[in-house]
């Protein structure tokens, strides 16, 4: 029912009960304010038309990981003796932090149905990177491409030193030694990201409470405060892109994540003498915007975000409440678990501030093609979306018929492996007086290991044939009327995924994030009239 203890008839009509317990109400992540309903004031039952909370919440979220990535070992080294194989190695250490005020604003519509909106305000939103470095030391071992104890430019496969890039270049083989962006070569030095903050997304939502166990009690229950009816809440949650949309660009501030946002969610809770337990079943399903998101066809698979699933459960301890004639005083501990699922998808990730801030960003195919002033940027013309929708065909294979002067732009967006996330929370509510409820928090989550890079190469839609028939040696070319072949050809514009970039989402190249590990704290009030 009520947050702010509105309709509580029971207190006037019965009130030799408040010699032995309290009114109750359901969990707070069951709660729905109400209108059309009855309240007591100066002792009094009185018409209570509607409600009204607003509730701000100060919110830090500390984020840090480490950053690994593939390496192809060939049989004999040290680490793959026996047979090649792909190993693990690390590169970089990750940190973010936000500093973030949400205003939830709740309004109640009637009996057990509220509307609510929430505007996040974020101060600061940074996200850094630096070598994966031991603190505070130098970076001394032996150089093993296969087994690095340390990271700095002379075997980091991010930001490779200039000797490398000139050797590489030099040697007469494929390229592979590429700069993808900047890493400060100081020792615990971080690359941050711009300092992003502003008005973020506006989220719309509704609740609505059909069972309530304040409504009907049944005192004599062994429990007393026990009516044998859970409460139900059904939600629906609608985040809208009104925010300015973020971009890989160190001059863009924006917070707006592009994403048009559906949720829904189940919560029922169910109020004992002391104990209050819950559980919260929520699905949310983000439609991107093309401000962002971009959709090139061809074999593109992913994109925008992944959906996500939620199963929250936990109990609400109230070792204390007093009821009185108009409110009612207590205090709530709230112990809270949960396990979400991300599933597979296309988003900003711990690379895309720095990769917006690359100096590979804009340079044209003249410059970082084989030859060219800037080879170590060559990893931009690998991804065809970076060419943009007018250039996707001619830029395979550095075609003639691309301009050699256009330029290249990469949205620092990347495809991501799903992944499970679970966590725990511990939480802290008063309400001292009748209009004013306190709140505290802390939460600890920890994001299973995943790839950072996973795009896939493409999609099997058709296969080939002979440009001339009978002549096998003068190739082959993609054909509608051909049957799927079972493989994706790469200067196929219908099979070939535009966002896949080979040079780290091709198997052996792929980034791999582990140990996240998100803290949480907030406080906050909730005035409630």
């Amino acid at each position: 029912m009520a947050r702010g203890f509105h309709g509580r008839r029971w207190l006037a009509i019965l009130p030799g009960l408040l010699l032995v317990c309290s009114s109750v109400q359901a969990a707070e992540i069951t709660d729905v304010i109400d209108a059309a309903d009855e309240d007591v004031y100066d002792g009094k039952i009185v018409e209570d038309l509607f409600d009204f909370h607003i509730e701000p919440t100060f919110k830090q979220t500390y984020e840090q990981a480490k950053i690994t990535r593939e390496a192809n070992c060939t049989g004999g080294a040290d680490r793959c003796q026996n047979e090649d194989t792909i190993l693990i190695n690390k590169e970089l250490r990750y940190q973010r932090v936000v500093n973030e005020l949400d205003l939830e604003f709740e309004l109640s519509i009637y009996k057990d149905l509220e509307f609510h909106v929430l505007l996040p305000i974020i101060f600061s939103d940074t996200t850094s990177l630096k070598y994966a470095k031991n603190a505070g030391k130098a970076c001394e071992f032996d150089i093993d491409p296969y087994n690095p104890k340390c990271v700095d430019e002379t075997n980091s496969t991010v930001d490779p030193s200039d000797n490398r890039i000139v050797a590489d270049a030099g040697d007469g083989n494929d390229f592979t030694t590429y700069r993808y962006f900047d890493v400060p070569d100081e020792n615990d030095k971080w690359l941050d990201g711009p300092g992003r903050g502003g008005l973020g997304d506006l989220t719309f939502g509704i609740d609505w409470s059909p069972f309530n166990d304040q409504r009907d009690q049944l005192h004599e229950d062994p429990w007393f405060r026990n009516n044998g009816r859970s409460t139900l809440t059904l939600g629906f949650d609608y985040t809208a892109p009104t925010a300015a949309v973020m971009k890989a660009d160190p001059k863009n501030e924006n917070v707006g994540r592009g994403v048009h946002e559906l949720g829904l969610h189940v919560a029922t809770s169910r109020r004992f003498n002391y104990v209050d337990p819950y559980m919260q079943f929520s699905f949310a399903l983000p439609i991107p915007t093309d401000s962002i998101f971009k959709d090139y066809g061809g074999g593109q698979e992913r994109v925008g975000p992944g959906p996500s699933g939620d199963l929250t459960f936990g109990i609400e301890i109230v070792p204390w409440e007093q009821a009185n004639a108009d409110f009612q005083q207590k205090f709530i501990i709230d112990l809270r678990g949960h396990f979400t699922y991300v599933g597979e998808g296309r988003d900003f990730g711990p690379f895309f501030d720095a990769l917006g801030s690359s100096a590979c960003q804009s340079k044209t195919l003249a410059e970082v093609q084989p030859g060219g002033a800037s080879p170590e940027c060559g990893w931009l013309a690998e991804k065809w979306s970076n060419a943009g929708f007018e250039n996707l065909r001619a830029i395979d294979q550095y075609s003639a018929s691309y301009d050699p002067n256009h330029t290249l732009k990469d949205d620092g967006l990347t495809s991501y492996e799903g992944y499970g996330r679970f966590g725990a929370s511990l939480g802290f509510n008063i309400q001292p007086i009748q209009y004013v409820q306190i709140r505290a928090g802390l939460g600890l989550d920890h994001n299973q290991e995943h790839f950072l890079t996973f795009g896939k190469a493409g999609t099997d839609v058709r296969g080939r044939v002979e440009i001339e028939p009978g002549n096998p040696s003068a190739g082959t070319r993609p054909d509608d009327s051909a049957p799927k072949d079972g493989t994706v050809s790469f200067d196929d514009i219908k099979e070939r995924n535009p966002v896949y970039n080979p040079t780290y989402d091709s198997v052996g190249s792929r980034f791999r994030i582990e140990e996240w590990t998100v803290f949480t704290w907030n406080v906050g009030l909730a005035f409630q009239f």
